[in-house]
């Protein structure tokens, strides 16, 4: 992740094997967010892993977040460029984001 930093100040807040958590706090207006790189695993145990630790992000309601990345997952059959999907993995995936 990188920024410029005469217009934002970033401070790492988490870090692991499947993301970054990253507070940038603006040095023009004060404002302030939290943006989350993802990279996730691609294996069906590394999946459940990081949907389980997805969940568990705590996210104040008055901070602002931006999630972005590979998350390795779909939301629904059609969102695969090829037939198949476990169903089962997009009920989590989708469990976890509501």
């Amino acid at each position: 992740t990188t920024w410029k930093s005469s217009v934002l100040l970033g401070s790492l807040i988490f870090s692991n094997n499947m993301a970054q958590i990253i507070k940038f706090t603006s040095r023009l207006d004060n404002s302030s967010w939290h943006l989350v790189n993802i990279y996730a695993p691609c294996t069906p145990e590394g999946k459940r892993d990081f949907i389980n630790w997805f969940k568990e992000i705590n996210m104040q309601d008055d901070d602002d977040w931006i999630f972005l990345g590979d998350f390795n997952l779909i939301r629904k059959p059609e969102d695969r460029n090829k037939p198949g999907g476990d169903i089962q993995e997009m009920f989590l995936f989708n469990n976890a984001i509501n």
